[in-house]
Order: C-alpha cells, then sequence, then structure tokens
C-alpha cells in the first residue's frame, strides 16, 4: 500500500486490517485510523506494532511538528522505536505537496496547498523519493 497525506492515512489502515498487505509506504501521513476515540480532550491511539514494515516519509510540513501535533503521535512513535520494520525518511527543503507529482504539473498550485516555496527542484526530489522507495522495496 502507498499513499500521500489522507491516501497514506488509509494505507496505514489497509495496513491494520488486511491480511494481504506486505508494507506500506506512507507520505507524510497520520495514523488516522489508530485513533480509537477521545477522552479528556486527548485523543486514544491503538499503538500496538504493526506486523509489515512501513516506510513512514516527512517533508518540512510536518516532520518539525509530529512530537507536538496530536494526530501524529504513533508516527512520533516510530521514530523512537528500534524496530527494523519502521524506516522513517525526511527531506529537508521540500514541503508537503513537494511528496507528489504535483509540484512538477502545477508548481504554483502546490505553492499555494503547501504554503510556501520548496528549496529543492521538484524532479530532484521526485526522483530521489522513487529511488529510496524503490531501494526499500527491494530491501523487503
Amino acid at each position: 500500500m502507498i499513499g500521500h497525506s489522507l491516501g497514506g492515512s488509509a494505507a496505514y489502515a489497509m495496513a491494520r486490517i488486511r491480511n494481504d498487505v506486505i508494507g506500506c509506504i506512507a507520505l507524510e501521513s497520520p495514523c488516522m485510523y489508530d485513533i480509537k476515540g477521545v477522552k479528556d480532550g486527548e485523543f486514544v491511539f491503538d499503538d500496538s506494532d504493526y506486523d509489515i514494515p512501513l516506510l513512514n516519509v516527512y517533508s518540512d510540513s510536518a516532520y518539525p511538528h509530529l512530537r507536538e501535533w496530536a494526530q501524529y503521535k504513533n508516527n512520533a512513535m516510530f521514530l523512537d522505536e528500534n524496530d527494523l520494520n519502521y524506516t522513517n525518511i525526511y527531506y529537508k527543503g521540500i514541503r508537503h505537496m513537494g511528496l507528489c507529482d504535483l509540484s512538477v504539473a502545477s508548481p504554483i498550485l502546490s505553492v499555494l496547498l503547501s504554503g510556501g516555496f520548496q528549496n529543492v527542484d521538484a524532479y530532484t526530489q521526485l526522483e530521489k523519493l522513487n529511488a529510496d522507495c524503490i531501494e526499500w522495496l527491494n530491501t523487503f
């Protein structure tokens, strides 16, 4: 399974509920399916380990906030785990839409949706992302 943003949240969910998913690549995505409710104004999470390999990819838009944004609590857990199933990549100098081809197809829309310009050429970034994903897939 692979997805970007909310699509990545859906990929995490499929990794939890389907037996035929053998890996998950989530591009800057909170684990929304893991939120089981709210108690005393705080999210209650299923914080059990995933049984499959996860590749968690982040940009400057979310990575600096993983430990402070409530919806990213389980993502922050992936950073702290010493589990070989959890791989985390942080690309500096790019924004949220730099993790998808919108940054190539419509740079202006990408800037508007991401809240700013990225410091890395879109083609270069997407080639790096693709290479990193292929390397991760070959590992698992």
